[in-house]
């Protein structure tokens, strides 16, 4: 009667090994949370966004420091702060330096975590009885939302490596009944995917989308905006010059030129003009004076 040999303690040993290899292998090669960050992003985005609108349409005015704000998106969405919890740390315009595990937070039900950031407090513009902390540049008036997509979850960090994203990250909320995404997420389609939306060009023709791409681009196909060195504005972009910071401006969301690959990023996203079918001096609709073009940000999936 022959036995079968079982496997000696070194071998489990050694299988076990080889296991946790490739498991350790699979998880940097495919990254799976980062292949969340477009799901979140979205759903991040939509709801600041919806909060906002709602919070204005209800009350008839943008809120005026960093806790109205808060607690316009703790009756908004869905948190696990109550309003009466929403007293937050205002972290200004700089993320470089703002601390953010000393901030106090405002934490979605999904465990997304926002922090908000602002100027200083100041009389505001049309009641010196009250303060305010908005920034304000070129007639709009707007916060900073800082949003942690895996709240507690390394790497907690707001720094983008063009080989690693950051789950924190920068959008802008405005006077105007628009959140505005910031920095790197105009650029990269992991967290953040657009189509420009083109009107009929005849009686007879309907809307038509272009292929997803980068909000960035989109912008640019859509209302042909400068050069993406030039623009001073944080709601759009601004190169990073040690020599000419302006914090108040948001200056600190500047993206580093120096690095050759994200100039190779956008070398390969910058049309070279606004799209024919956008144009307001030929076409269809020459002569327009509304942007005729939009751009969506596509739903998550």
């Amino acid at each position: 009667m022959r036995f079968k040999r079982g496997m000696t303690l070194f071998e489990a040993f050694l299988v076990f090994i080889v296991i946790g290899i490739i498991a350790v292998v699979t998880l940097i090669t495919l990254k799976p949370w980062e292949r969340q960050y477009y799901k979140m992003y979205s759903r991040v985005y939509e709801s600041v966004n919806t909060a906002l609108y709602n919070y204005i349409a209800d009350r008839g005015e943008f809120p005026r420091t960093v806790n109205e704000l808060c607690g316009a998106f703790a009756t908004y969405m869905n948190t696990v702060n109550d309003i009466s919890e929403c007293s937050v740390n205002n972290l200004g315009s700089n993320p470089v330096d703002a601390d953010f595990t000393e901030a106090s937070s405002l934490t979605l039900s999904n465990g997304v975590k926002l922090w908000f950031g602002g100027r200083n407090a100041y009389n505001c513009p049309d009641d010196n009885s009250k303060s305010c902390e908005y920034l304000t540049y070129s007639g709009v008036n707007y916060f900073f939302v800082y949003a942690d997509l895996n709240g507690d979850l390394n790497p907690n960090t707001i720094v983008y490596q063009f080989n690693k994203l950051s789950d924190r990250v920068p959008m802008a909320v405005t006077d105007k009944y628009v959140t505005v995404p910031l920095s790197y997420p105009k650029l990269d389609t992991r967290y953040l995917r657009t189509t420009v939306v083109y009107p009929p060009q005849s009686e007879d023709d309907e809307e038509s989308t272009s292929e997803p791409m980068p909000f960035y681009k989109a912008q640019r196909l859509a209302f042909g905006f400068g050069n993406i060195e030039t623009p001073s504005n944080p709601l759009t972009y601004v190169i990073k010059d040690d020599k000419d910071f302006d914090w108040n401006i948001g200056s600190n969301f500047a993206i580093d030129f120096n690095n050759s690959n994200i100039q190779a990023l956008t070398n390969t996203i910058t049309p070279a003009e606004i799209d024919s079918r956008c144009s307001l001096t030929s076409g269809y609709y020459s002569g327009a004076t509304e942007p005729i073009c939009r751009v969506e940000i596509n739903e998550y999936n």
